[in-house]
């Protein structure tokens, strides 16, 4: 089997959606660490030492890491 999928890079919406496709397995990867993270989540609690703030950080770093930019996304 073969898929041939093609985009007009000088079209604005074409050149989205480009890139949402080269970017697809960096997201799955993001997604899945983020499913993991909750053994961590559940020390950090346990220490005391979790806020909002450091949940958001982490998620963050997981996107940097990946170099995903959201907002090249949406």
């Amino acid at each position: 089997m073969e898929a041939i999928i093609k985009f007009d890079l000088n079209d604005h919406d074409d050149s989205r959606n480009h890139l949402r496709c080269i970017k697809a397995l960096d997201m799955a990867c993001v997604l899945w660490a983020i499913r993991n993270m909750r053994k961590e989540l559940e020390w950090m609690e346990e220490q005391g030492e979790l806020s909002s703030e450091q949940v958001m950080n982490r998620i963050l770093e997981h996107f940097d890491n990946h170099e995903l930019n959201i907002d090249e996304l949406m």
